[in-house]
């Protein structure tokens, strides 16, 4: 006879960038340890680290809404013009969505940032940490109106997880907190995985890390930069392309490693060993920071103004320094974010794990 409290779940991320995939990491784990079978459905770069990191699993190629970013940085007219494209995929991911929980007779579908992945016959959580939308200047007028078409879309699901502590000391700032939540929303603690308890061997030390990730042709672009700055100075580095999808290979140049990508044990060894790491400054980042700790140079994909307000917050209480992309002069901005206080690490409260043994009471 089969276990009630054993759950087929399905989890699928945004493919916009690794951080949804990469939060998705804790939440498997804590899954799979509760003997739950998990399926993964991603596409792009989300489904090569999400394969990578767990080998074992059942993993299907799902698309999603994955828009290209501006070369130059101007983003809000571009992203107006896909709005019936996005809107037209959630109904193209809902309908897909059914069909997959047919076929492999899904219990629960968590869903990290994809409004259309909801289905009235299983249990449907979202993970979402912007429930107030950050508009850019030029359409911030519309921030209420983008706030109730967001809590129309979360309404949808069973639960939404908030992955952020409650209360004034959080890393979120007004993007989960300036509003109250309703009954069906919950706060899980920051999602990351390297909140875990496991020994980090002392590898050689390196003044900076380069974490390279985020929608092309941006991420692109920023590699580029800071590979020819880098050159230009006498720091010892690692460079991690972010690229999961690619063959692994470490090119060394001078006292630059470049490396396509590094798994989670090895990027936990990376960031643990270096003095400062230069990356987005995507929430995930961030969550990933206040595990572990540490100092960090932000530097936002330009356009996305979610990622500017958190530089801005945690250049503010002096977690990172921040500096926008045009700006960037590492022989100015590597010594200023080496001067300040850096991130704390902060405990696991253990609110995501309640919530899992909460999902198996239907």
């Amino acid at each position: 006879m089969t276990d009630p409290s054993k759950l087929q779940v399905l989890v699928c991320p945004l493919d916009w960038g690794l951080g949804h995939a990469s939060r998705c990491i804790p939440v498997i784990q804590r899954l799979i340890s509760k003997g739950h079978e998990v399926t993964i459905a991603a596409s792009g770069r989300s489904l090569a680290l999400l394969k990578l990191e767990f080998p074992n699993l059942v993993a299907v190629e799902f698309p999603g809404f994955s828009p290209e970013y501006s070369a130059n940085g101007t983003m809000t007219l571009k992203m107006v013009g896909l709005i019936p494209l996005f809107i037209k995929n959630l109904f193209v991911e809902h309908s897909e969505l059914k069909k997959l929980i047919l076929q492999l007779r899904i219990d629960v579908v968590i869903s990290d940032n994809r409004y259309g992945l909801w289905n009235k016959n299983v249990k449907s959580i979202l993970i979402i940490h912007q429930l107030n939308i950050q508009a850019p200047p030029s359409i911030r007028f519309l921030e209420p109106f983008l706030f109730l078409i967001n809590r129309v879309m979360m309404g949808r699901f069973n639960e939404c997880w908030i992955p952020d502590f409650p209360g004034p000391e959080n890393l979120s700032g007004k993007l989960s907190h300036s509003r109250r939540i309703d009954n069906s929303s919950f706060y899980v603690g920051p999602l990351s995985r390297f909140i875990h308890e496991v020994s980090v061997k002392a590898t050689e030390k390196n003044e900076i890390l380069v974490i390279l990730s985020g929608p092309e042709p941006q991420r692109n672009i920023l590699e580029d930069k800071i590979l020819a700055q880098l050159k230009n100075l006498t720091f010892k580095a690692v460079v991690i392309c972010g690229k999961p999808e690619a063959v692994q290979s470490k090119v060394q140049s001078g006292r630059i490693t470049i490396m396509v990508h590094a798994t989670t044990t090895e990027m936990e060894e990376f960031i643990r060993n270096s003095e400062l790491v230069i990356c987005r400054s995507g929430y995930t980042t961030i969550m990933d920071l206040a595990a572990i700790g540490g100092k960090a140079l932000f530097i936002p994909t330009p356009g996305q103004t979610e990622q500017e307000y958190l530089a801005h917050i945690h250049k503010q209480n002096g977690s990172a320094w921040y500096v926008s992309q045009n700006d960037l002069d590492l022989s100015r901005d590597i010594p200023a974010a080496m001067s300040v206080k850096g991130f704390v690490p902060i405990p696991d409260a253990g609110l995501l794990g309640t919530r899992i043994e909460m999902i198996t009471n239907k």
